[in-house]
C-alpha cells in the first residue's frame, strides 16, 4: 500500500500535505497560527515604518508594543518575551541605520523583554483567577440547587396534602420554558 502524504484538494493549484489540514484543523492551534503571522507582521510593518521615520529616536518605535503586547496575550510570557527581544533586535540601530548610542538601544531591548513577560504572566495569572471563578459559580450553583430541593422536600413533608406541589411546579415551569424556547442558562435558572 502506498502512504499518501499529499491531500487530493488543490488550493490556488498547490496541493497540501494531510499533516498540515489536520493540524490546522484544530482551532486553537489554528487561532496560534493566524496570531504568529498577525505578530510577525506586525512586527515587520512598525518595524518598517519606525525605519523610515527615523529610526530608534522615532515615537513610532513605540508601536512596536502592539505585537509584543499581541504575542503576551496568546503566547502568554515566554512569548511576549521572545517578541519583546525581537522588537528590540528590529529597532537597533545597525537594523534601523539610526544614529544613537547603543545604551540606548540595549536599555530598550530589555524594556520591550520585560514589558512582553510582565503582560504574558499578567494574562497567565487572569486566566488562573477567571478559571477559578467559574469554578466557584458553578459550586455556588449547585448548592444553591440542592438548597431550593432540601427547602421544597421539607415543605412536602410538612405539608402532606400539597406533597409534591412544588416538584411538579418546577417540572411544569421547565416545560414551559423549553416550549417558549428559552436559552439553557435561563432553564436552569428556572
Amino acid at each position: 500500500a502506498r502512504i499518501r502524504f499529499w491531500n487530493e484538494p488543490r488550493v490556488s493549484g498547490y496541493r497540501i500535505p494531510h499533516a498540515l489540514i489536520s493540524v490546522l484543523s484544530n482551532r486553537r492551534v489554528r487561532r496560534r497560527v493566524v496570531a504568529a503571522v498577525a505578530t510577525a507582521g506586525l512586527l515587520v510593518t512598525f518595524a518598517l515604518i519606525t525605519e523610515a521615520t527615523g529610526g530608534g529616536s522615532s515615537p513610532f518605535v513605540h508601536l512596536l508594543y502592539l505585537p509584543v503586547a499581541l504575542a503576551a496575550v496568546v503566547f502568554k510570557s515566554w512569548g511576549g518575551l521572545l517578541v519583546g527581544l525581537l522588537a528590540g533586535v528590529l529597532s537597533a540601530p545597525l537594523v534601523t541605520g539610526a544614529a544613537e548610542p547603543e545604551s540606548a538601544w540595549a536599555v530598550r531591548i530589555l524594556i520591550f523583554a520585560l514589558i512582553g513577560w510582565v503582560l504574558g504572566e499578567a494574562h497567565e495569572l487572569l486566566d488562573r483567577r477567571l478559571r477559578h471563578g467559574q469554578e466557584l459559580v458553578k459550586k455556588i450553583s449547585t448548592v444553591h440547587a440542592r438548597t431550593l430541593s432540601t427547602l421544597a422536600s421539607t415543605v412536602d413533608l410538612r405539608d402532606k396534602p400539597t406533597s409534591g406541589h412544588s416538584s411538579r411546579v418546577a417540572h411544569n415551569a421547565r416545560a414551559i420554558g423549553i416550549a417558549v424556547g428559552l436559552a439553557q442558562e435561563t432553564l436552569r435558572a428556572v
